[in-house]
């Protein structure tokens, strides 16, 4: 694949998240984290050990979870603080012109239970949000790296959105991401997130703007 001219992340230079909205999201990183160990954890076992073992630069010693509470209408509904937190992320972004349809944070999360030991997910793609503007609200580490790599083949294969050791080149790209700061996240490459200690909580909104769009829309810094 031909990454002339690729941008992997870019920084915004936009107002910052309200505080009290930014608590919300670490509280629900928190809340997630502690209902993986209290449910996952319960038999000390690596999910999904046979699809991702051995297959990969590294091995998946994570658990990730999407949480979709902000799109669901049976949770998020008028008067609750879902809808509020919603409503605020909705026209944070219509002020900037740009419409977001999907808030969701996902939390990644060290599933070998050994501070000593850190996870690293398996290089992926996310089909979920292919295109997003994303801010890390949760380092999870003192050393967290992200890295993109190219691809033999264009497909994902083996294993849908993640790729084999054989099908990747690189890394081509790395880099420690700022928490707190918006910024555009290609994530419809392979990239690994390396050095998780505990959890990290990254929230990401999508909408139906190309990157094109978004690094043309947005002020970058």
């Amino acid at each position: 694949m031909n990454l002339d001219n690729t941008e992997f992340l870019k920084y915004f230079d936009l107002p910052p998240l309200a505080d009290d909205i930014f608590d919300y999201f670490m509280d629900i990183g928190a809340q997630t984290y502690q209902y993986l160990l209290e449910t996952n954890f319960q038999d000390k076992q690596i999910i999904d050990k046979d699809l991702w073992h051995e297959k990969q630069p590294v091995h998946n010693q994570t658990s990730a979870k999407y949480d979709w509470s902000l799109n669901d209408p049976t949770v998020c509904k008028p008067g609750t603080r879902f809808q509020e937190v919603r409503d605020y992320i909705e026209q944070y972004f219509a002020d900037l012109g740009i419409i977001a349809k999907q808030i969701s944070p996902v939390i990644q999360v060290n599933m070998i239970q050994d501070l000593e030991k850190y996870a690293t997910t398996a290089a992926h793609v996310d089909i979920e949000r292919p295109v997003s503007i994303s801010m890390l609200i949760h380092k999870g580490g003192d050393d967290i790296i992200t890295k993109w790599y190219n691809v033999v083949q264009e497909q994902p294969v083996d294993y849908p959105h993640c790729y084999p050791a054989e099908e990747l080149i690189g890394p081509v790209f790395e880099t420690r991401i700022e928490p707190r700061q918006w910024h555009y996240f290609n994530a419809g490459l392979p990239h690994s997130i390396h050095n998780i200690e505990s959890y990290r909580t990254m929230l990401a909104v999508q909408t139906d703007n190309s990157q094109e769009d978004l690094l043309n829309k947005l002020p970058v810094k």
